[in-house]
């Protein structure tokens, strides 16, 4: 969660008069995580980043948070559980 917000911030903060949209956004994402994939070591992922398939119409950054934040959620959910339970783990 942490670092979707720092990345979303960075990559935001890099479009200073508010020109692109989230899907040019996220290309530009793409790109620059391409520029520091070693092509020999991940060839598979290095093509699919260069591919544009990682490119989403839709909301997945919103979603990658929103699970990120609900695992992070549960999580505390079941130490305060065990926690009330008198249990260790």
């Amino acid at each position: 969660m942490r670092g979707q917000v720092l990345l979303t911030n960075q990559l935001g903060s890099a479009d200073t008069d508010g020109a692109l949209d989230e899907r040019e956004l996220n290309a530009r994402y793409a790109r620059r995580l391409a520029e520091l994939i070693d092509d020999e070591s991940f060839p598979g992922v290095s093509a699919a980043l260069l591919s544009g398939s990682l490119e989403d119409e839709g909301d997945f950054g919103g979603e990658e948070f929103r699970f990120g934040l609900n695992t992070v959620l549960d999580g505390i959910e079941a130490l305060v559980t065990r926690r009330a339970t008198g249990r260790r783990r």
